[in-house]
């Protein structure tokens, strides 16, 4: 701060008594901003811990849900295979003229529907699974930014006590500056070997009064500058975290979907393509019957 305040450096080449007072003043500095360092460390650990415990969480119920989904797969496969079986007994009987299409076609009707129940039930029941797991993720990520909110809450508290206390400080400073340099105000003999520019202030009431405010205002301008930067950089943290939390989710949740919808369009096509040996060889007016109607 005062490296970056020329008017400040310069009164401080006075030294005697100045001196020591702004070394009263760098220790005050070093120990309530040494007190919100500590802070903002400890509070730095137990926001990293609830990012954890908020990752641990969405990664077990993602695992669950990927559990449940594969369970569900599993049902169908099962349900579907002796559906698949006695499609390919009638494709069989059919193709070795074992029967006709129209003693099959009510046994063909029955397996599309009762194909299309299943997987009509895989849908409903992958979609559900896919529900209740982004509902539970949502219940988390708002609980996750309400937490994360409450400790940048604290973090700012602690950071409007620290530079408040620093704003304090430096008023006490600048008074005590303008008390000890007024003691020597207008006493070359007093004076020593100072700069010549420092020579001339101590000798203008007006100018050293203008000196010590524009010092001052240069440190307030600084401190409110590193309060804002700490302020915004919190600020931008946290609704990048959250915000970015929910992004994730949200494009998680639409591929899953998405993922879902294609494998049941996959499951639905292998079918059709299944119906083909028949369809393929008969009129459309029986083929018709054999679509899907799902």
């Amino acid at each position: 701060m005062f490296e970056k305040d020329h008017d400040g450096m310069l009164l401080l080449k006075m030294g005697g008594e100045l001196i020591g007072l702004y070394e009263q003043y760098k220790e005050q500095y070093v120990e309530f901003m040494a007190r919100f360092v500590d802070f903002a460390q400890e509070a730095y650990k137990n926001r990293q811990n609830e990012i954890k415990l908020f990752k641990d969480l969405v990664d077990n119920a993602l695992e669950e849900s990927v559990k449940k989904s594969k369970d569900i797969v599993d049902q169908f496969e099962k349900k579907k295979k002796p559906l698949v079986d006695q499609m390919n007994e009638i494709i069989q009987k059919f193709t070795s003229k074992q029967a006709t299409i129209e003693e099959l076609e009510p046994t063909l009707i029955d397996l599309g529907e009762s194909f299309n129940e299943i997987l009509y039930d895989l849908w409903k029941n992958l979609m559900m699974t896919e529900m209740q797991l982004y509902e539970q993720c949502e219940e988390s990520r708002v609980q996750f930014a309400v937490n994360i909110a409450e400790m940048i809450t604290q973090l700012m508290e602690e950071s409007r006590n620290a530079f408040g206390a620093w704003r304090e400080s430096e008023g006490v400073w600048s008074m005590s500056q303008f008390e000890s340099l007024s003691k020597n105000l207008g006493k070359k003999n007093m004076l020593g070997d100072v700069p010549l520019e420092l020579h001339e202030v101590m000798m203008d009431r007006d100018l050293l009064m203008n000196l010590v405010a524009q010092s001052t205002d240069n440190h307030m301008r600084f401190i409110d500058a590193r309060d804002d930067l700490l302020t915004t950089r919190a600020a931008k943290w946290m609704d990048d975290l959250v915000q970015g939390t929910n992004n994730n989710e949200i494009k998680r949740n639409r591929d899953r979907i998405l993922e879902i919808n294609y494998f049941i369009d996959t499951q639905r096509e292998d079918w059709t393509d299944m119906q083909m040996g028949l369809t393929e060889i008969v009129d459309p007016e029986t083929a018709a019957l054999l679509g899907d109607d799902f």
